[in-house]
C-alpha cells in the first residue's frame, strides 16, 4: 500500500461527502500504520460529522499524542469538546491551537466565541481583537467584539468598534442595530434613531429593527411613533413579550392605563416569568389606584428578580399610599442597599420620612437625591416642599420653582408667554398678569398679594377660574382677563410664585385679614335662610376634591364630624356643594347649602353669616381664613407646606386654629380635641 496515495484518495472522498467510504480507507491505513496521525485526526473529524463526539475526542487525542505541533488538531479537538459541553477543556485546546499558529484569524475568532460563552469577556475581547488585527475585513469578529465590549460596560469603545466595521461594510445590518443599541445606552437616542432607521431601510421587514427603533423613539418621548414600531414588531413577531411589554410601557407613559395593563397581561400570558412586564403591570395598577393589587404585583416581580432596586422602591411607593410607612421605608432602604446611587429611591424615602414627621431626615434624603442628579425635578420640588413646611422659606421658594419641571408639581400647567416673568420689580403703572396654576384654595390663599402688587405700582390683571371671579372682584382695583380676547400686559407671574418674588419669609407673611369680603346683600340672604334657628351656627366641610393627589389623606368623613358635633344647641350647616343625603343624615340632618351655592361669593356670604367654620384642608378653610372668620382646620399628619411644622396656629390666617393628626391616619384623636374645644366654645 502506498500510504500517501491512499490517504489522498480518502481525503478526496471525505471532501466529496462520501464519509463512510473515507472512514473505511482511514482504518485500512491505520491497520497498516497505527501511528498515522493525519488518518487518526480525520477519522475523528468523520466521527464529529456523525455526531459521535466522544469517539472524535478519543481519536483526535491520539493524533495529538503522536504529533502535538499541528494547530488544526487542537482546534478540531476544541470543537468536539464544545459539542459535549466541556467548555474549559475546549478553551484550553483552542488556546494551544492559536499558540501554535498565532496568525490564524479564524482560530482566534473561534477562541473568542468560546471564551465569550465561558464569560471570560476580557480574554474574549483580546481574541476578537487579534482576529481583526489579522484580518481587518472580518465583520463577524468586529460585531462580536463590539458585543463583548458592551457587556463589559465599555460603551464608547463598543460604539467605535461598530463604527469601524460600518466604515468598511456600511450595509452590515447587525452592526447598525447594535450601534443603535449602544448609543441608546449612552443616552444618545437621536443618534440611535438614525442607526435603526438606516438598518430598517436595508431590511424593512426586520422585527428587531422595528423594535429597536421603537425603543429609541420612546427615549425621545415620541410615544405615538414608538407605539407604531412596537405594533409593527408584533405584526412580524406575534406575541413577542418584549414588544408587548414595551408597547405597554409606552401606553403607560401616555396614561392610557387600561390599554397598558392589557398589553402587560398579554406579555405575561406568553412569558409568565417576564419580570419587567410583571413590574410594569404593578406600576399600572398603582396609577389606577388599585394599591393592594399593585403591591401583590411588585411582590411577584421581586420573586422573579429579587435584585431589582426599581421594584423595591416602587413597592415602597405603594406601601406609602397604603399608609404602611415603616414598611415603605424598609422597601426604599432595600432599593438603596442594592443601588446606593439611586436618586429615585432617595427621593421616595424622603417622601416617607416626611409623612412620618421626620422632616430633617426627609431633607437629607432629598439632598442625597439632588447630589446624585442635580437636575432631578421631583427631588428639588420635594426638597422645596420640606423647606417651606419647616419655615425655611427663602430657599424653599427657590426649590419650589422646580414644580414647573415636575409632573407632581404642575409641569402640565405651565404657561409660556413672550413677556417676561415678574421678579419683584416696581410696576410704574405697567400691567402684570397673575394667573391661577393650582387649586381653588391656592388661588384664594395667594389673593392676599394683589393689594401688595398695587402698592408696587402694578395694574393687576387676573386670570382665574370663573367660579372665583365674583369673590376676587372684591379685591381693590383688579381686572380680569376676557375669554377669547388677547390680553395686553407687560409681565406675568403664576400665583404660587408671588411669595418668592416678594421675598416672603415667616416673619413677613402678609397676614392682614380680611383681604376678601362678602357682599352684604348675599350675607343678608343667608341670614334669612338661617332664620331663627337656635344656638351658634357652625359650617362644616369634611372632604375636598377627590382628584387632588393627597385627597385620600386630607379628607375625612361625615361620621368623624358627627362624632364631635353632638352639642344640642348647635346649628350645623353643610358647606359641601356635593354633600350626599347619607352624609347629611349622618350629621343629624345638617342644613344643606350645597344646591344653593352658585359660586365662591355665595360661599363667602354664607360663611360671613356663621359663627364658626370647621373644615379639612380644602378651599373652604382658605376662604374662611381670608374673610377673617373663626376657623378650625383639621389636618392630616403630613399636611401641606403652608400649615408649617410644629404649629397649631397659622401665620397666614390669624383667625385660624389648626388641629393636626398626632400620627398617620389618626383622625380619632383630632375629633376628641375638637370635641373638647367645642365644649369650651365660645369661651
Amino acid at each position: 500500500m502506498n500510504i500517501q496515495t491512499t490517504f489522498a484518495e480518502a481525503m478526496a472522498l471525505h471532501r466529496a461527502g462520501r464519509v463512510g467510504e473515507a472512514e473505511a480507507i482511514y482504518r485500512r491505513i491505520l491497520a497498516a500504520e497505527p501511528r498515522h496521525a493525519d488518518s487518526l485526526h480525520l477519522l475523528g473529524m468523520a466521527a464529529c460529522q456523525g455526531g459521535r463526539f466522544a469517539a472524535a475526542i478519543e481519536l483526535i487525542g491520539q493524533a495529538i499524542a503522536i504529533d502535538a505541533a499541528k494547530p488544526s488538531y487542537h482546534s478540531n479537538l476544541g470543537a468536539a469538546l464544545q459539542q459535549l459541553g466541556r467548555l474549559d477543556e475546549a478553551a484550553a485546546a483552542l488556546g494551544r491551537a492559536v499558540a501554535l499558529d498565532p496568525g490564524h484569524a479564524d482560530a482566534q475568532y473561534n477562541l473568542g466565541g468560546l471564551l465569550e460563552r465561558l464569560g471570560r469577556l476580557d480574554e474574549a475581547a483580546a481574541s476578537y481583537g487579534r482576529a481583526l488585527a489579522l484580518r481587518s475585513d472580518f465583520p463577524e469578529a468586529g460585531n462580536n467584539l463590539g458585543g463583548v465590549l458592551r457587556r463589559l460596560g465599555r460603551l464608547d469603545e463598543a460604539a467605535e468598534c461598530y463604527r469601524a466595521l460600518l466604515a468598511r461594510r456600511p450595509d452590515h445590518v447587525e452592526s447598525l442595530n447594535n450601534l443603535g443599541v449602544v448609543l441608546l445606552e449612552l443616552k444618545r437616542p437621536a443618534e440611535a434613531e438614525a442607526c435603526h432607521r438606516r438598518a430598517l431601510a436595508l431590511t424593512p421587514d426586520s422585527a428587531e429593527c422595528h423594535y429597536n427603533l421603537g425603543k429609541a423613539l420612546q427615549a425621545l418621548e415620541r410615544l405615538d411613533e414608538a407605539a407604531v414600531h412596537y405594533r409593527k414588531t408584533l405584526d412580524l413577531r406575534p406575541n413577542s413579550p418584549e414588544a408587548l411589554n414595551n408597547l405597554g410601557a409606552t401606553l403607560l407613559e401616555q396614561e392610557r392605563l387600561d390599554e397598558a395593563a392589557a398589553r402587560f397581561r398579554q406579555a405575561l400570558t406568553h412569558a409568565p416569568e417576564h419580570a419587567e412586564a410583571q413590574h410594569n403591570l404593578a406600576k399600572t395598577l398603582y396609577e389606577q389606584r388599585q394599591f393592594e393589587a399593585a403591591l401583590a404585583g411588585f411582590d411577584r416581580a421581586l420573586a422573579l428578580k429579587p435584585d431589582s432596586a426599581e421594584a423595591h422602591t416602587n413597592r415602597g411607593n405603594v406601601l406609602l399610599a397604603l399608609d404602611r410607612l415603616e414598611e415603605a421605608a424598609a422597601s426604599h432602604r432595600a432599593a438603596l442597599a442594592l443601588k446606593p446611587d439611586y436618586p429615585e429611591a432617595h427621593n421616595n424615602l424622603g417622601n416617607v420620612r416626611r409623612d412620618l414627621g421626620a422632616m430633617d431626615l426627609a431633607k437629607e434624603s432629598f439632598r442625597a437625591a439632588i447630589a446624585i442628579r442635580d437636575d432631578y425635578p421631583e427631588a428639588h420640588f420635594n426638597y422645596g416642599f420640606a423647606l417651606l413646611q419647616l419655615g425655611e422659606m427663602r430657599q424653599g421658594w427657590d426649590e419650589y420653582e422646580w414644580r414647573w419641571r415636575s409632573k407632581r408639581g404642575g409641569r402640565d400647567h405651565a404657561r409660556v408667554y413672550p413677556q417676561p416673568r415678574w421678579r419683584g420689580e416696581a410696576g410704574d403703572g405697567r400691567t402684570i398678569l397673575v394667573w391661577a396654576e393650582q387649586g381653588l384654595g391656592d388661588s384664594i390663599h395667594m389673593a392676599r398679594y394683589m393689594p401688595l402688587l398695587r402698592q408696587r405700582g402694578w395694574r393687576v390683571l387676573l386670570d382665574v377660574p370663573n367660579v372665583l371671579r365674583p369673590l376676587l372682584a372684591t379685591l381693590p382695583e383688579v381686572a380680569f382677563t376676557e375669554a377669547g380676547t388677547p390680553s395686553r400686559f407687560d409681565v406675568h407671574c403664576p400665583m404660587l410664585s408671588l411669595p418668592r418674588a416678594f421675598g416672603t419669609d415667616v416673619a413677613t407673611i402678609p397676614s392682614q385679614v380680611p383681604y376678601l369680603a362678602a357682599e352684604p346683600a348675599r350675607v343678608e340672604h343667608w341670614r334669612q335662610w338661617l332664620g331663627q334657628r337656635p344656638g351658634p351656627k357652625v359650617g362644616v366641610a369634611w372632604r375636598g376634591n377627590p382628584g387632588q393627589d393627597r385627597d385620600r389623606k386630607r379628607s375625612a368623613s361625615a361620621a368623624l364630624f358627627a362624632s364631635f358635633l353632638g352639642r344640642p344647641d348647635l346649628t350645623v350647616v353643610s358647606l359641601q356643594k356635593d354633600g350626599r343625603p347619607d352624609e347629611l343624615a349622618t350629621l343629624g340632618g345638617a342644613l344643606d347649602s350645597g344646591p344653593l351655592l352658585g359660586d365662591y361669593a355665595d360661599t363667602a356670604a354664607l360663611i360671613a353669616a356663621l359663627d364658626l367654620v370647621i373644615s379639612v384642608d380644602t378651599s373652604v378653610c382658605h376662604l374662611a381664613g381670608a374673610l377673617a372668620a373663626p376657623t378650625w382646620t383639621l389636618l392630616d399628619f403630613g399636611p401641606d407646606w403652608r400649615w408649617l411644622a410644629g404649629r397649631d396656629d397659622s401665620p397666614w390666617y390669624p383667625t385660624m386654629r389648626l388641629f393636626k393628626q398626632p400620627a398617620t391616619g389618626d383622625w380619632r384623636s383630632v375629633a376628641e380635641r375638637v370635641a373638647a374645644a367645642l365644649g369650651d366654645w365660645p369661651g
